[in-house]
């Protein structure tokens, strides 16, 4: 419940992977939250590995990098197709003001599209 309130905040009221997502957050408080040998000898680091919890959270991680970057080039593509270029603030959620953000180039570094998903990530756990 609190990971499609949070989602509607980032991502808007449309997302057509939000089921996907909010499944694969799950996934990871699972993992994550759970029992894991390689926890209790974190110097050996072959023990992720080999406890099957490295590769499934790489596995989930390259699934929600797909989702979150279609979901940046949607926003971006409606952006466009906007008249000038802004989104209605009614509209507008977490991922358009880093995009808002990210356009400007008013600032001394540049927010990349990584940096936007890695925020987005960070925000939702």
């Amino acid at each position: 419940m609190t990971s499609n309130v949070v989602s509607r905040a980032a991502f808007g009221k449309r997302c057509k992977d939000q089921h996907a997502f909010t499944t694969l957050l799950g996934e990871i408080v699972i993992l994550a939250g759970g029992f894991n040998i390689a926890d209790l000898y974190p110097s050996l680091t072959f023990l992720r590995t080999m406890s099957g919890i490295k590769p499934a959270l790489q596995k989930i991680q390259k699934k929600i990098d797909k989702i979150l970057g279609d979901l940046v080039t949607e926003h971006q593509l409606r952006r466009k197709e906007t008249t000038n270029g802004d989104v209605n603030s009614d509209d507008e959620d977490l991922l358009d003001t880093l995009l808002n953000y990210a356009e400007a180039n008013n600032f001394d570094f540049q927010l990349t599209i990584d940096q936007i998903k890695a925020i987005i990530m960070v925000r939702l756990l």
